[in-house]
């Protein structure tokens, strides 16, 4: 089969080997070959540059002592890609080595010529001089892949570079703009820091004389100046009303304080229930008979003593009842009951619900926020409920707020809940057994549980055995005096902190009262009323001093 016409430059200065291999190419079977013959190879290169030849036959020795391999040579140079095949006349390997280094394709003695040989020798080198081209073309593609690779590679890194300075430069504007955020924090911590101590000392400052202030005023109400007339009476109150109010803020500003600060301390001990809320209730009658509110206390059975911290949980009360009583209208109701909890076991609820105004609906949410106040003509702080909700948190219970309370078209159901706790060991001590039977009828009614003993002896043994939560003690026992007791059990560490009451009949000879006031025992003169009794069992039970030890008066 012949194939596609192969065109081919025949250089040779003689014209019979011309001839011959032009005939031997028009003998081939497989090519058709187009054949210009040229003797020179000046004429050689002008037909290369006006035509296109897939091969060039060149002849080793020409005239004028020219040389093929300068063909060859020259065309290279000037740009001709196709396979030169040089012929001779002669081998010599020589001569064959340096036209092959030169350039040539192929190296033939025209004496081994036949047409077979010719056309396979010329499409071998046509079709290699293909490959060649196509690797060429392909490295070419390679390269040019390469350098446009590279120059992405360049712009990417220099856009990369620029884009490396500008975060850098970002880096280090944030670095110094977070080192003036630390720097600006910490002086607003500073300053915070100075205004919670300054608004702490101030709080103090104007506590300690505004206490006193209470203080005088409640006991001008008790008659310690005698009869006043009824209009300082009514002044009085007024003074008694506004000292709570301003003492209930302060309290308010340092217990924010003290939150704020990690340092409020909750020192949860087992109180009475209804002492606890009635204590909390007593300085706000005033209040709600001037805003002629009736105020109404329902005890459920069961709930007599719950675990939390008394100082705070009372002031937790005066904010919820004093709440109650101001947004109820004249006229109107505040009850205040106690039960155990139903949602909680173990847990006791205090719950006050008046048929005041109440709580807008979209504010009831947001009323136990810091400084948060309902209304365009607003009172208070607005820290109220926002601490009491910490404080609740603090005692491990929960503060609920509802409004309008559940059935009611108004008012407002406040909730706080509390750990409920085992009813307090009494251990009385007295030679009088009708006056043991008489205190146990009366504190058995409070809840308290009580053990009896008539010794100093067995006041110590059942002590150490078998701590109570309060010592009831007469002056006078069996075996030895109160006082005896009293510094065995504050010498022993593992009893010293269990408070002692001590009931006397008379006033006291000095030396027992400077032992009783040493170690702060508080005295129950006999006979006494059983609100007595309670109160000194209650207050000596949480920590606080009911009466100091009377001493006996010296002859004048």
């Amino acid at each position: 089969m012949t194939v596609a016409n192969i065109r081919v430059l025949l250089l040779d200065d003689s014209e019979d080997d011309a001839a011959l291999t032009r005939s031997m190419l028009g003998r081939s079977r497989r090519s058709a070959y187009i054949v210009d013959h040229v003797a020179t190879i000046d004429q050689a290169i002008q037909w290369l540059s006006r035509h296109h030849y897939d091969a060039c036959l060149v002849d080793m020795v020409l005239a004028d002592g020219q040389s093929g391999m300068e063909f060859v040579h020259t065309a290279t140079k000037q740009g001709y890609e196709g396979p030169c095949i040089i012929l001779t006349a002669r081998e010599d390997p020589e001569i064959e080595s340096r036209a092959i280094h030169k350039g040539a394709a192929e190296y033939l003695l025209k004496s081994q010529l036949d047409p077979e040989v010719l056309d396979r020798v010329i499409r071998h080198a046509v079709q290699r001089q293909q490959d060649i081209a196509a690797l060429k073309q392909a490295e070419d593609n390679l390269l040019q892949a390469r350098d446009e690779l590279e120059d992405r590679v360049q712009r990417r890194t220099a856009e990369l570079s620029k884009a490396v300075a500008a975060l850098q430069a970002e880096i280090t504007r944030r670095i110094s703009t977070e080192k003036q955020l630390r720097e600006a924090i910490i002086e607003l911590e500073r300053i915070n820091k100075a205004k919670s101590e300054f608004v702490a000392n101030v709080s103090h400052e104007l506590k300690t004389p505004i206490t006193s202030i209470l203080y005088g005023t409640r006991n001008l109400l008790k008659g310690i100046a005698g009869e006043l007339p009824e209009q300082a009476v009514r002044y009085l109150h007024m003074f008694d009303s506004e000292c709570e109010r301003l003492v209930n803020t302060i309290n308010h500003i340092l217990d924010l304080s003290r939150l704020d600060n990690h340092a409020l301390q909750v020192t949860p001990v087992t109180v009475p229930l209804h002492r606890l809320v009635n204590k909390s209730l007593d300085p706000l009658k005033i209040q709600a008979e001037a805003a002629h509110v009736a105020v109404e206390l329902e005890m459920a059975q069961g709930v007599d003593f719950i675990r939390c911290d008394p100082g705070l949980i009372q002031r937790v009360l005066q904010n919820i009842f004093s709440n109650a009583i101001k947004f109820t209208p004249a006229r109107g109701r505040v009850l205040i009951q106690t039960e155990p909890c139903h949602s909680e076991t173990g847990m006791a609820e205090i719950v006050v619900t008046d048929n005041g105004i109440g709580i807008p609906a979209n504010a009831i949410q947001r009323v136990t926020e810091r400084y948060f106040r309902v209304g365009s003509h607003v009172s208070g702080t607005g820290l109220g409920l926002a601490i009491t909700k910490e404080i609740m948190i603090l005692h491990g219970g929960h503060l609920e707020i509802t409004s309008p309370p559940p059935g009611r078209p108004n008012g407002t159901r406040v909730s706080i809940t509390l750990p409920q706790a085992t009813p307090p060991l009494i251990l009385v001590a007295n030679t009088n057994l009708s006056l043991q039977a008489l205190i146990q009828a009366q504190l058995t009614r409070f809840g308290y549980i009580l053990d009896t003993v008539t010794s100093g002896r067995e006041v110590l043994r059942r002590t150490r055995q078998s701590p109570p939560s309060l010592i009831l003690m007469d002056l006078l026992l069996e075996d030895t005096g109160a006082t005896d007791v009293i510094l065995q059990l504050k010498e022993d560490p593992s009893t010293r902190l269990i408070p002692i009451v001590v009931t006397i009949g008379t006033a006291l000879d000095a030396a027992t009262a400077d032992i009783l006031e040493r170690f702060t025992v508080p005295t129950l003169q006999k006979p006494w009323q059983i609100e007595e009794l309670e109160a000194a069992v209650d207050s000596s039970h949480i920590g606080t001093t009911f009466s100091k030890p009377r001493k006996q008066e010296e002859p004048p």
